[in-house]
């Protein structure tokens, strides 16, 4: 198997063709993936760091928010959510899966009538820790398919299906935001809570039609920085707040945030003082066993 999967990543680093396409082409394909499969491999995981970070830039996914929500702030060329937009990039079985983690400064919490209802928590908390996940696989030597689609919806909480692949059929529910050499999934994230959906209707149903994406506005792909990406499991790496904090706009103590520790829930660089949310060591562990 290991030999397998080796021949399909080397497969995949080779390919050269044709240009970019527009919104709504479907998920098959969409042009060239060209980098060295040679190279420094800090994390050792079989792909070279440069490769690395050019599939996660090219299947950098379009994220759609409002722009009012809590923690939005303007960078120097976008308006954005806040937060550390960490990004790991490993082999699978069936190619490449590229994992990309926000890393949400806060979830502001919902508001409105909902939250008058007993039991109900609206409370904002200090880490939102939202992931998204994308596999890509060559159909030959020149073309790819994005075979899969992993959206982070309330996860493990057992109250919404939201949290799962996308694959097949259910591909055809996303928009697809053409780029210079690759199309990516645009993914609408709900205001103030931060889940993933694959279209809009999909979020105003989503958490018993709790969440809602009717104000996104703010259109940006993913960021992608070679310090933020996270390593591996073997080689793991952490960051800290003066790494992630461009707008100075939350309370920072310089805590680190590692996205590998078993143990560590995720508190947004704000300390141990928080209750923190989902450990993202969770996610990059359960999103293999929420594969069917």
């Amino acid at each position: 198997m290991c030999c397998v999967r080796q021949l399909l990543v080397i497969s995949l680093l080779s390919a050269c063709a044709p240009p970019a396409q527009p919104l709504n082409v479907p998920p098959s394909a969409r042009g060239p993936v060209t980098c060295e499969f040679r190279g420094a491999d800090t994390d050792r995981d079989g792909l070279s760091d440069s490769c690395e970070t050019h599939l996660a830039e090219m299947f950098a996914p379009l994220l759609r928010t409002a722009a009012t929500a809590c923690n939005v702030h303007a960078t120097a060329d976008a308006r954005r959510l806040g937060g550390g937009y960490l990004y790991a990039v490993t082999p699978v079985d069936s190619g490449v899966r590229l994992m990309y983690l926000p890393a949400y400064f806060q979830d502001c919490g919902w508001s409105g009538a909902k939250c008058r209802i007993p039991f109900m928590s609206c409370a904002p908390h200090a880490g939102d820790s939202e992931f998204i996940a994308i596999d890509v696989a060559t159909r030959d030597s020149v073309r790819y398919d994005v075979t899969g689609v992993f959206l982070s919806a309330h996860c493990f909480d057992g109250s919404d299906p939201g949290c799962r692949w996308y694959r097949g059929p259910a591909l055809q529910a996303f928009a697809w935001a053409g780029a210079t050499s690759a199309s990516a999934p645009v993914i609408w994230v709900a205001d103030g809570k931060g889940a993933n959906y694959p279209s809009r209707r999909a979020c105003d149903a989503g958490k018993w039609r709790y969440d809602t994406c009717d104000a996104a506005r703010v259109d940006y792909r993913y960021p992608i920085d070679p310090e933020r990406n996270i390593g591996s499991r073997t080689v793991p790496r952490c960051y800290t707040a003066a790494l992630v904090d461009p707008s100075g706009s939350h309370t920072m103590t310089g805590a680190a945030e590692c996205p590998w520790d078993t143990s560590q829930r995720f508190r947004g660089w704000q300390g141990s003082t928080h209750p923190g949310a989902t450990p993202y060591e969770r996610y990059l562990r359960e999103v293999y066993r929420l594969e069917d």
